[in-house]
């Protein structure tokens, strides 16, 4: 069940997990994605389509998929 006011998008990219390979950003065709001091954040996250090739593609699991509020989605929140 989808709750009214929120889409499903990029949720959360794990630091910990997150290797700086830069799969995900060669993988995302709306370029949400963006390497930053080694390591893969949302920029754009208003672009987010929930497409889930990042998701499928990084290879440590680091990209978590979830219902995120359209304002936090409207406002291209950005997770460093």
């Amino acid at each position: 069940m989808i709750v009214l006011g929120t889409t499903i998008a990029i949720d959360e990219i794990d630091p910990y997990r997150c290797i700086g390979c830069g799969v995900c950003v060669q993988s995302c065709q709306n370029d949400v994605i963006r390497m930053k001091g080694g390591k893969a954040y949302r920029a754009h996250l208003e672009e987010c389509s929930g497409c889930t090739f990042c998701i499928e593609d990084c290879p440590r699991e680091a990209i978590s998929l979830g219902l995120v509020s359209e304002s936090k989605k409207q406002k291209g929140y950005q997770t460093k």
